[in-house]
Formats: C-alpha cells, sequence, structure tokens
C-alpha cells in the first residue's frame, strides 16, 4: 500500500520511477506486453512526481489517470524544479 509519505518521496525522479516499477510489479510480464509496461512505468512516474511536487495523494494519481483532459500534473511537472 501506498501512504502519502511514499508519494512525498517522489519528488526525486529516481524515487519516482522506482515508485512506479514497485506499484506495477504485480501485473503479468510477458514478453508481448513488455514496451507497454515499460512506457505505462515512465508516465505513471510522471504522475508520482507531478503529485509530489503538488503535495497530492494517490487518489490524485488516479484522479489525472481518469481524465486525460486535466492538465494540472503537466503544468506542476513544468513549473517544478530542474533536474539535477
Amino acid at each position: 500500500m501506498v501512504v502519502p509519505s511514499d508519494v512525498a518521496a517522489c519528488a526525486d525522479p529516481e524515487n519516482a520511477l522506482a515508485m512506479a516499477g514497485s506499484l506495477m510489479s504485480r501485473l503479468p510480464q510477458r514478453q508481448d506486453n513488455a514496451y507497454w509496461l515499460a512506457q505505462s512505468r515512465i508516465l505513471l512516474s510522471g504522475y508520482l512526481l507531478a503529485a509530489a511536487l503538488g503535495d497530492d495523494d494517490m487518489d490524485t494519481v488516479l484522479a489525472w489517470t481518469a481524465d486525460p483532459e486535466n492538465r494540472r500534473a503537466l503544468k506542476l511537472l513544468r513549473c517544478g524544479p530542474a533536474p539535477q
């Protein structure tokens, strides 16, 4: 289970990618879906990073994934701190 403190740790892009991988680790891993799983992990890590930057939680991440018209995550990523 992901708790809010875990989402806050995703302010570091590497942590966000690791958290996305952890959340997706229970999905079926087959050769024919490896590409899509990798792309999904990248997308989810972006949402997790945006949630951390906006001090949001997993409910917000879920809402963003369900509403492709919601641009808040993109705005948070564009206005967030520059990568080191």
